[in-house]
């Protein structure tokens, strides 16, 4: 099965996603920015998976996606900076829909390729039980706790500060597979 535990960040300047297969170890990650556009390379690679893993992709990650796939034949003239500038005001109604308690745009049969979300297996969506990966990661006792590197709203971004945003991301991707294996029942943990 053709399975990538995945994650997204946004910002105005630079959407990345980055893909980390399980089974065959190993991690690629897409740009879109005013540096490379790789939004058809990312549409190939996330049409051709079977299906997602992610850690609250139902609710964020797997809105923008599908959304760029519904959208992406409508940016053939576009600029990197201009179709990241799109994804970004996007993805800011995505999170105002949330703060409203507004259902998301896409229902998840609505997806072209179908999730795994942990957080909502977990029941972590519910007030009681709410938990975020950062938790998770301490509680897992993962090696690299991280905060985001550079402010979300943030204007302009540089090469480096991209770089290291992408690899926060790579980072995020790698707590998710983690957590996926414990909730597989593959890793035991003394809690």
């Amino acid at each position: 099965m053709n399975n990538s535990i995945f994650d997204i960040e946004t910002y105005k300047r630079l959407f990345y996603a980055c893909f980390y297969s399980p089974e065959k170890e190993r991690d690629v990650g897409f740009e879109i920015s005013s540096y490379t556009n790789e939004v058809y390379p990312l549409i190939k690679y996330y049409t051709s998976l079977d299906s997602t893993i992610s850690f609250n992709g139902l609710s964020f990650d797997k809105q923008v996606v599908e959304w760029i796939i519904r959208e992406e034949q409508r940016w053939f003239n576009l600029s990197g900076r201009e179709i990241v500038e799109r994804i970004y005001e996007y993805s800011q109604e995505v999170i105002s829909r949330s703060s409203f308690n507004l259902p998301p745009q896409f229902r998840e049969s609505d997806f072209i390729v179908p999730d795994m979300d942990l957080f909502k297996i977990w029941h972590y969506d519910r007030e009681q039980r709410s938990t975020g990966l950062k938790k998770l990661e301490f509680s897992m006792d993962f090696p690299n706790i991280e905060e985001i590197p550079i402010f979300h709203g943030k204007e302009e971004l540089t090469r480096e500060e991209m770089d290291k945003i992408e690899e926060y991301c790579l980072n995020d991707v790698m707590a998710t597979s983690r957590f996926y294996e414990y909730t597989l029942g593959k890793l035991e943990h003394s809690l």
